[in-house]
């Protein structure tokens, strides 16, 4: 599968330029916004939504409540407004454009761009998790306290849970495609029915019975949660739930088919049906796109086994593009452009922005070199094509520095390229994968072909690593093979005598 993630346009600019007096941050082609290099008032990013009219809405653990627009952040706290807390749990926004917001000790708060409306929930007046349906109702999630429905009217209503328990806790709520609410608990995942009058009652039912973190409902009618306990994430199809696994202890999100271990935290839903998912301690991403069944991975700047770049929240911006809220590392959105695959293989000289593309494709990956061959010529021809079944994968290869594949799906008919040895000096061939395809890792098999011999070499490349080849001409060679040639004729011209 090949993952396209594109850039907003925005960003470009932002990285061209400082905001607020701040100087922006670039890390692995990733734009990286932190209390040190932009007003982002805490590293700790909890909840991220963008409006209607492209505002982005930033929610932090203790900084209050940040408004991103035209290049220029708005921060909203205790201090500033009357937002009610600084601790803030997650946004919602009503079908006007106003922003509701669950806080920690400050209850709900209705901003509608000018004043500041406060609801008060029982017990610490906490709210886990708010969602709006299409009609208006809020549905609220509490601590201890279970399920409330602040309705259109102004009546706030408890739906579910008896008295103060901690196994009331309600975690996330989302809808489905019929608009019933989906209520991730304690006491598992619960299902509410919209009402004739399009409001919710006290009926529920229960779809899922263990602990679950989060939950959604694709286009195709898929049900995605995240089960508490593993973290692993749990698909509902025809009538029964499967686990979705992890193919690779390096990448620690791919999720395809075997056995090591990862964390789920966040997951959000496109509008193009792409379901996109972030874990907790690697801090990775994966996306499964609405036409497949597998997952590919994305590895954020931060991501790692040091527990630095958790992901706590995941929405969609622009163009398909990704925006990612961490623990401790502020909020992030990939900012370089993948064009669209082009199967035609063009071998020309690389420009200066291709060998800068190359240099920076490089420094995201730890090269690992597979092997080294001799040739006798200045010239070889490169086969390339995949070594095992076509899975989609997509490489960029480079030589010497300059890109000679960009982009490229590895298929069963080889692609064909004319190399240039350089004498006196290691010709280095490097693998990149951009992704891992249906069956991970990424391979292509190498056919290095020159006068009459041909050596066949696999490499292996993932996410985080990219396997590396030397060619070394070697001119003695070709001297001794031309001599060896030379006295064996001799030889046979001396028997014809």
């Amino acid at each position: 599968m090949y993952l396209k993630i594109k850039h907003i346009s925005l960003l470009i600019i932002l990285s061209l330029t400082t905001i607020n007096g701040f100087s922006q941050e670039i890390i692995s082609g990733w734009q990286v916004f932190n209390t040190s290099n932009s007003p982002i008032p805490d590293n700790h990013i909890c909840d991220v939504k963008i409006d209607k009219k492209d505002v982005m809405w930033v929610a932090t653990w203790s900084g209050g409540l940040a408004r991103f627009k035209d290049l220029r952040w708005k921060i909203y706290n205790t201090s500033t407004s009357n937002i009610g807390s600084n601790s803030i749990n997650q946004i919602a926004l009503d079908k006007k454009n106003q922003v509701w917001i669950a806080t920690n000790r400050g209850g709900i708060v209705h901003f509608t761009g000018s004043t500041w409306n406060r609801i008060e929930l029982p017990g610490e007046n906490t709210a886990l998790c708010i969602a709006v349906s299409k009609k208006g109702d809020k549905l609220i999630g509490t601590p201890k306290h279970g399920l409330f429905l602040y309705d259109k009217t102004g009546n706030l209503t408890k739906l579910w849970g008896v008295g103060e328990r901690l196994d009331n806790r309600v975690h996330h709520i989302s809808f489905d495609n019929g608009g019933n609410a989906l209520v991730s608990t304690a006491q598992g995942l619960l299902q509410f029915n919209k009402t004739v009058r399009d409001g919710f009652s006290t009926s529920f039912k229960v779809v899922r019975k263990e602990h679950t973190l989060q939950s959604l409902m694709d286009r195709k009618g898929r049900i995605v949660a995240v089960d508490f306990e593993s973290g692993h994430i749990m698909t509902y199809h025809n009538s029964r739930w499967t686990t979705e696994k992890n193919p690779n202890e390096n990448i620690m999100v791919a999720l395809n088919g075997s056995n090591y271990d990862y964390s789920a935290s966040a997951m959000t839903l496109y509008k193009s049906g792409r379901v996109a998912v972030g874990t907790r301690y690697f801090g990775g991403l994966v996306i499964r796109e609405d036409k497949d069944d597998f997952w590919s991975p994305i590895l954020p700047p931060f991501a790692g086994y040091d527990l630095q770049g958790g992901i706590k929240c995941v929405a969609e911006g622009d163009k398909q593009s990704i925006w990612v809220g961490t623990y401790k590392q502020g909020l992030m959105i990939p900012i370089d452009e993948e064009p669209e695959l082009d199967s035609a293989i063009v071998n020309h000289q690389t420009s200066t922005k291709d060998l800068e593309k190359a240099r920076k494709l490089l420094q995201r990956r730890r090269e690992i070199l597979k092997d080294t061959i001799t040739v006798e010529g200045g010239e070889v021809d490169l086969l390339v094509w995949d070594a095992q079944t076509p899975d989609g994968d997509v490489i960029t290869l480079i030589f010497n520095g300059k890109i000679l594949l960009d982009k490229y799906e590895v298929t069963k008919t080889p692609a064909r390229l004319r190399l240039i040895i350089e004498p006196n000096k290691p010709n280095k061939l490097v693998m990149y994968a951009h992704n891992t395809g249906k069956v991970p890792p990424n391979t292509a098999l190498l056919s290095i072909v020159h006068t009459d011999e041909e050596k066949e070499i696999e490499l292996t490349s993932d996410l985080i690593n990219a396997e590396s080849l030397i060619i070394i001409q070697d001119v003695m060679k070709a001297v001794k093979k031309r001599g060896k040639k030379e006295e064996t004729q001799t030889e046979e011209n001396q028997d014809n005598k």
